[in-house]
């Protein structure tokens, strides 16, 4: 389908942060019923363009114009009253509320004596996940629900009233294969209900499924805009990285050492049951299975963050059983965890004081003060290691792209010599350039020794990792364990769908 009569356009938009240019003369239109891509490196500026859009940030310059109007946005109930709705990176819901509540959030649907007609609310987001196919409850408290089924309660959230324009900044990135696609067909219908949709994804495959146009942002600047029926996936990435990259995909020539975790029959009384596996050091284990199939929760146990119930656990040949994080990292275990936001750093927080929280009692100096001098050069080493962009260290983390946000969590890690990295999907939200940096990573790790495990709901990534294993979870239970040539995606699928 194509574009109609234009809805939303930016005319050289221009945003300055201390020691940043993110935006420098951004122009580009959305025409009725017409999906948009928005696409870029981290860093790029999308996720500033944003929340110019939305009225979080004012810009330097340049102008906004909905449906030929000139309008400014000084805060987002304003956009919201032009027909704006966004979903963002970071999911903004109220942690204590339900599913209706965090809905209808400063839109309550009143009896006409002042009361919450909380049955007619009830109703509505029902009626929503229906026509969506996401299967939501609607009582279970937003901090109780799966990374995927928060970033479900935020798209529905944006379509309670009908959008002229819709942002969507990532909303994809924490979900699993299998519910990635009935996004992309809520998007198709929304875009032939002549809706103008901008679609921030770093998926690739994603902007090419359902975009019409792409617009590729490179620090701060408008790179190309075009019609991608002429366009290949590397084409793409050339555009946004300034040159073609190489896939790397080759096999992994490295050896294996000695066995450094060895996990038997593991239960959890909840959601795992049976689970045994080992890794060696200088191993990469990929571990893959569709929503809710016990990837996290596995991590999780291995981090001290839940226990087990039934099961032994043995790291380096002894007994393991970590009661807390705190265990867990004394014995040399690092998590990376699948919530960056919400998990792993302390967004408010200063990106030194992020990376120092794991650290505290090492660099603990006389009279107990932590020594800063000491330990600041190292942590610009391993952040220069990880190419990680930032301004100043003094800087909240938030302010950070979320790749590079990534980047923090994983160099906090870094500091000391850990042997055993639990990685919960990675990539989530940054872009195919930080991808393939973080892959290159996690092949450095293993060549060092170290044991790595990473599970991710993409596939893709999965089989890109190149890792030795990959082990499939299905329904809290192991399905199988594959090795060498007989990683294939056909395969991994079948035990996904069908178990061993």
């Amino acid at each position: 389908m194509g574009a109609g009569q234009k809805v939303l356009e930016v005319r050289y938009l221009s945003k300055r942060f201390p020691g940043v240019q993110a935006l420098r003369g951004v122009s580009f239109a959305l025409g009725e019923g017409e999906v948009v891509g928005l696409v870029g490196e981290n860093g790029a500026g999308k996720s500033t363009l944003v929340k110019i859009l939305a009225g979080i940030y004012r810009p330097d310059e340049g102008e906004i114009l909905v449906e030929g109007r000139t309008v400014s946005f000084h805060h987002p109930r304003e956009a919201a009253r032009c027909g704006l709705a966004f979903v963002h990176q970071q999911l903004n819901l109220v942690p204590f509320f339900d599913a209706v509540d965090n809905v209808f959030l400063g839109r309550w649907v009143s009896h006409r004596g002042g009361l919450l007609d909380r049955k007619a609310m009830r109703e509505v987001v029902q009626r929503l996940c229906r026509e969506f196919g996401f299967p939501l409850s609607l009582t279970t408290p937003a901090r109780d629900l799966s990374v995927s089924e928060r970033c479900m309660l935020q798209i529905i959230r944006a379509f309670l009233e009908k959008p002229r324009v819709l942002v969507l900044d990532e909303p994809t990135a924490a979900l699993p294969e299998e519910e990635v696609e009935t996004v992309l067909r809520m998007v198709r219908q929304v875009a032939l209900q002549g809706v103008a949709v901008l679609y921030v994804s770093h998926r690739l495959g994603e902007i090419f499924s359902i975009c019409h146009r792409v617009v590729v942002l490179r620090n701060g600047e408008k790179v190309f805009e075009g019609a991608l029926d002429s366009l290949s996936p590397e084409d793409l990435i050339a555009q946004m990285v300034g040159t073609k990259r190489a896939f790397e995909s080759s096999a992994l020539l490295f050896p294996v050492g000695e066995k450094i975790l060895e996990v038997q029959s593991l239960s959890d009384g909840r959601k795992l049951q049976d689970v045994s596996f080992s890794l060696a050091r200088g191993e990469i284990l990929g571990i893959y299975g569709l929503q809710g199939a016990g990837r996290t929760e596995l991590l999780e146990v291995l981090f001290g963050v839940r226990r087990y119930t039934r099961g032994r656990v043995f790291l380096y040949g002894r007994p393991f059983a970590p009661a807390s994080p705190e265990e867990a990292i004394r014995a040399g275990v690092a998590l990376v965890p699948e919530d960056r936001g919400a998990k792993g750093l302390i967004l408010r927080s200063s990106l030194f004081e992020n990376a120092a929280l794991p650290h505290l009692q090492e660099y603990r100096g006389f009279m107990g003060y932590f020594e800063e001098k000491r330990f600041k050069p190292l942590l610009e080493k391993v952040l220069e290691l990880l190419r990680t962009r930032y301004h100043s260290l003094s800087d909240p983390v938030q302010l950070l792209s979320g790749g590079n946000q990534q980047k923090v969590v994983l160099a906090k890690w870094l500091l000391r010599d850990f042997g055993l990295f639990l990685l919960d999907e990675p990539t989530t939200g940054v872009d195919v350039g930080t991808r393939r940096e973080l892959y290159r990573f996690i092949r450095k790790l293993a060549q060092e020794g170290k044991g790595v495990i990473v599970t991710s709901s993409d596939l893709e990534e999965i089989l890109e990792i190149t890792p030795h294993r990959v082990m499939v979870l299905r329904e809290g239970r192991v399905a199988g364990i594959l090795e060498g040539v007989e990683i294939e995606k056909k395969k991994i699928l079948q035990l996904c769908y069908q178990g061993g």
